[in-house]
């Protein structure tokens, strides 16, 4: 059978197809709308890229007036009121609220973490402290809101995830002090019975949070191990008697029974974790410190004792006199309740009358500096050592005060004022190098062998002094004296020392007296000179008004005195040189007798001549009648005053 042949072929009419007429599959309208169609095309695909970069340019836009330092706020309003065209429009708007959210939240979030310590996580929670710091969402566009919680729902989340961990170990920390609280009030004779069964007892069952049957422990297995450990720290931390002590190291001693698994847990001391192990290396330590200062508390007390009785030994009778043998004996007594043979012989050597004394002030003042340096261990020592240098008894009451300041110092862990203050260490090297420099070298510059021994005289003076300052101010105002004041007192003494060595130029000058006398004295000095200077003016005044007084005195002391040279008749009689001696003689005896009555209410003495020096005062009055009278001048009565005074120091 013959197959079936197509008389149609693949041929455009006119080029031999066969038994169709083909047609053209387009039109020009066809080809137009297509062309339109791809033109569409083009256009959205133009906008939408118009439309990205002008979004782009508006997220940059808003960024940078961010990074300029203006808040969303500012930037909102600056849009509204059209002075950024460009971040408007359909086809930015959304773009713009949605970063301006995101703006938004990195200024809100930098609120938060500047008022975090405001955040009460006990009474409070994050939801609620977030609240004032959020912005208002009811007016906000959505776009705002979407860009908002972008970036503050992550912020939020990590928040939420610490805050969780907090409260965690805030509620562990809180169970762990609860349960240590109700060990701590066992009795120290309970422990052994009752402090196990306690610990055990803490960890009752609590309801499972998971929607289990089976209930939870109260405590994990750590947190009731951190219960025992927490009271022994407690009791480390606050232990200040050897009792103490030993209460933490029976807890820890204490045979914890079994676990769960029945698995015996032995005691607190077997465990070798590191929080045990640090346990166990903190209570050797307070246990060594608490017998220290045991010891040392123990010390002191015997040494305010031993003072006491010292004092006491010291002190005079109520009619000033001092201790008898009998009545020293009887105190002595005192000593045997301490049980130290030397000390009871120390006290009958250091009341001794006819022991040796040291009176050198240079040997007192370096054992005061040598108490509160530390150098003796007690206050036995202390008194064995001022015996062994022969500090006089009277000394007692300083190196009693020098032993409290070493001891007050030694607990508070200073070391003495004068080298731990800076106000005192530094002018006091001033000081010391000013008395140095004023022992000059000789001739051939060999330094002066005296300038080394000034300083160490000084050095020890100027010690002594500030401690005696340190010790009368807080005694007077309840107080130390603050640096400002310590400053004004050390450059005071500074200036004595120094002009007390310029003055008297010897290592140990007699009048470098303690500052507070020296003080006094001046003080004293300069009242009694003025009182001095009126009482004086007030009765040359006196004399000078009643100068006739006095020309009545010359007159009456010269009726029977011969001049040098006298008319008898037509003859001059002239003295011989033995006549002119004693004449002379007589003329001094005469001025001598009346310049006192001349000076009536005044002692005639050095002082008085530096008066008249010093004051420039004219008393030519006075001088001139005895002067004419005796034919001499003003000069000579004035020397002969100025002999007189020299004589009646």
């Amino acid at each position: 059978m013959a197959k079936y042949k197509s008389r149609i072929t693949n041929k455009y009419m006119g080029s031999g197809f066969e038994g169709y007429v083909s047609s053209a599959k387009t039109t020009e309208g066809l080809e137009l709308a297509k062309a339109l169609q791809n033109t569409g095309e083009r256009g959205m695909r133009i906008a939408n890229v118009i439309t990205d970069q002008k979004k782009d340019e508006a997220v940059d836009k808003i960024q940078s007036l961010y990074s300029s330092g203006k808040s969303m706020e500012t930037i909102q309003t600056e849009i509204l009121a059209g002075k950024h065209p460009d971040l408007t429009g359909k086809y930015v708007e959304k773009t713009t609220q949605f970063h301006l959210g995101k703006v938004k939240a990195a200024e809100t979030i930098k609120n938060i973490e500047a008022n975090k310590n405001e955040y009460d996580f006990e009474n409070n929670n994050l939801n609620t402290f977030y609240e004032k710091f959020l912005p208002n969402f009811d007016e906000a566009d959505n776009s705002f809101t979407t860009g908002f919680a972008s970036v503050f729902n992550t912020y939020k989340a990590d928040e939420a995830v610490k805050d969780a961990e907090v409260r965690s170990a805030f509620a562990s920390k809180k169970k762990i002090e609860e349960g240590q609280v109700q060990l701590s009030i066992i009795p120290d004779e309970n422990l052994e019975s009752d402090y196990i069964n306690t610990w055990k007892a803490l960890n009752i069952d609590v309801p499972n949070t998971d929607g289990g049957s089976k209930p939870n422990k109260l405590y994990t297995n750590k947190e009731l191990q951190s219960v025992i450990i927490a009271d022994v720290e407690s009791i480390i931390d606050t232990a200040t008697t050897m009792e103490e002590i030993e209460r933490a190291e029976t807890i820890m001693n204490l045979n914890m029974g079994t676990g769960d698994n029945g698995t015996d847990l032995g005691t607190l001391n077997d465990r070798k974790s590191t929080e045990v192990n640090a346990l166990k290396a903190k209570l050797v330590a307070k246990k060594r410190a608490v017998l220290q200062q045991t010891r040392a508390d123990e010390a002191y007390l015997k040494g305010k004792k031993v003072e006491e009785i010292f004092t006491k030994a010291l002190t005079p009778n109520e009619d000033g006199t001092p201790k008898n043998k009998i009545q020293l004996q009887e105190i002595q007594k005192e000593l045997i309740q301490f049980g130290d043979l030397q000390l009871i012989a120390t006290f009958t050597d250091f009341f001794n009358k006819n022991r040796t004394v040291n009176n050198d002030p240079a040997v007192s003042s370096q054992f005061m500096i040598d108490i509160v340096k530390g150098e003796f261990e007690s206050y036995d020592e202390m008194i064995t050592e001022m015996l062994a240098r022969g500090i006089p008894e009277s000394e007692l009451g300083t190196a009693n005060i020098r032993w409290n300041q070493y001891t007050k110092g030694r607990d508070e862990g200073s070391s003495p004022i004068f080298t731990s203050n800076a106000n005192y260490k530094d002018n006091v090297t001033k000081i010391l190098k000013a008395v140095e420099e004023s022992f000059k070298p000789d001739i051939g510059g060999i330094p002066n062998p005296n300038a080394k021994f000034s300083t160490f005289i000084a050095n020890n003076f100027i010690e002594n002094e500030i401690l005696d300052y340190e010790d009368r101010f807080e005694k007077e105002n309840g107080r130390k004296p603050t640096n400002a004041e310590r400053r004004v007192f050390i450059m005071e003494l500074g200036k004595y020392v120094i002009e007390t060595y310029k003055s008297d130029n010897v290592p140990q000058p007699e009048s470098l007296i303690p500052f507070e006398e020296a003080k006094e004295k001046k003080e004293q000095e300069e009242f009694e000179k003025q009182e001095y200077e009126t009482n004086t003016a007030k009765s040359i005044q006196t004399n000078i008004e009643n100068v006739d007084n006095i020309t009545q005195l010359v007159k009456q002391g010269v009726e029977n005195f011969t001049p040098y040279e006298s008319t008898i008749g037509d003859k001059i009689n002239i003295f011989t040189d033995e006549e002119a001696e004693d004449r002379d003689r007589q003329v001094a005896e005469l001025v001598n007798n009346i310049l006192p009555q001349a000076f009536s209410g005044i002692e005639l003495n050095d002082r008085f001549m530096k008066y008249l020096i010093d004051n420039n005062v004219d008393i030519d009055a006075i001088l001139t009648p005895i002067a004419d009278a005796i034919g001499k001048d003003n000069k000579y009565v004035l020397e002969r005053l100025k002999i007189l005074t020299s004589q009646r120091k």
